[in-house]
């Protein structure tokens, strides 16, 4: 009769499996707060980038608004007041087309519109299919890394890169009066 055990090869399949199931399950549980963060960051992301479309697309005003009381960024549009009637001021509500997002566990480190420095507390970028759309630039911090979304003005999606730095555009000369410059 033969002793009960293991073989070598049955014990080295073990170790093999639950050093991949480790690899796998311990980095997700040891920072999920980055993860938290960097999904915060790509809803905010997607407001943005919603909100550009709709500008885009629409020949309506459509506004960004952002609270730090509240921690949340939307999309506003205006509600008509009559046939067409513009001429007053406008009453913004938020859109029911784009849930707004939550900035939890992020914070707003910096946010400008056209490299002009926006409150911390409160404020409202509207943009409108008349007029130029601001550069919008979004500067996020959490505990376990930063983030930047940055929304050019000819653009009609945000893009979201990890760090301090925003990412690389290009940049069409011949939209910005350059066509006959140098490189």
């Amino acid at each position: 009769m033969r002793p009960r055990g293991f073989t070598l090869v049955e014990l080295v399949l073990v170790v093999i499996v639950l050093a991949i199931t480790a690899g796998m399950v311990l980095p997700r549980m040891v920072s999920p707060d980055r993860h938290r963060a960097e999904a915060a960051a790509r809803a905010l992301r997607d407001v943005v980038s919603a909100a550009a479309r709709r500008e885009a697309l629409t020949s309506e005003p459509v506004a960004l608004d952002f609270d730090s009381e509240t921690g949340v960024l939307s999309v506003l549009t205006p509600v008509p007041r009559g046939a067409g009637d513009w001429s007053r001021s406008i009453v913004w509500r938020p859109d029911p087309m784009t849930p707004p997002a939550a900035l939890a566990p992020l914070e707003v480190v910096k946010a400008t519109a056209d490299d002009v420095p926006l409150p911390a507390k409160r404020w409202r970028v509207v943009m409108q299919a008349a007029d130029r759309r601001p550069a919008l630039r979004l500067s996020l911090r959490s505990s376990s890394g930063t983030w930047t979304i940055d929304l050019p003005s000819e653009s009609a999606a945000a893009s979201l890169a990890e760090g301090d730095t925003p990412p690389a555009t290009s940049i069409d000369l011949d939209r910005s009066g350059l066509r006959d410059a140098a490189w």
